[in-house]
């Protein structure tokens, strides 16, 4: 075999090794990262967690049992929903529906639902809470869609636009 090739193939098997060791190197890297992360995570709703118990066993059910000590009987039980840990978990439940990745369209502001329907957002909203809406106008689009009267109320609030 010629020294040329005898090179290039070393050169190969030093190629291949390195790229071996840096995808191995770069997986460790992004494995540590992940772990990193979801530790942080934990740590969040870890504290969270302890947070709503302490709360809802040290403000909330005082209070509670407060309000209906004189209509309890003797042989009242604490029933589950006093359980900060049900309480919590209803929580969870109410904003599951609103976490993750929501579609929206850029301009109009509709809301893609899951069987892929563009919905308004109050609907959307309304459809996965107990959110009411309530409409009003703000400054800046008053200004642009009533120009006569924004000026008179805001020169009343005692705002120059």
């Amino acid at each position: 075999m010629k020294v040329g090739t005898k090179l290039a193939v070393l050169m190969g098997g030093i190629y291949v090794v390195a790229s071996v060791l840096l995808v191995l190197f770069v997986n460790h890297a992004i494995k540590q990262d992940a772990l990193s992360h979801a530790d942080e995570i934990s740590q969040v709703l870890l504290k969270r967690n302890l947070a709503s118990h302490t709360y809802l066993n040290t403000h909330l059910k005082p209070k509670i049992f407060d309000l209906i000590k004189s209509v309890k009987s003797q042989d009242y039980f604490d029933p589950i929903w006093m359980s900060s840990t049900y309480a919590i978990r209803e929580i969870d439940n109410i904003f599951k529906a609103t976490t993750g990745l929501i579609p929206i369209c850029s301009r109009c502001k509709k809301i893609r639902d899951e069987m892929g329907y563009w919905q308004q957002l109050e609907a959307y909203i309304s459809e996965h809470s107990d959110v009411l809406f309530s409409h009003g106008i703000c400054e800046d689009c008053m200004k642009i869609l009533y120009p006569d009267i924004a000026k008179r109320i805001l020169e009343d609030r005692g705002k120059s636009s």
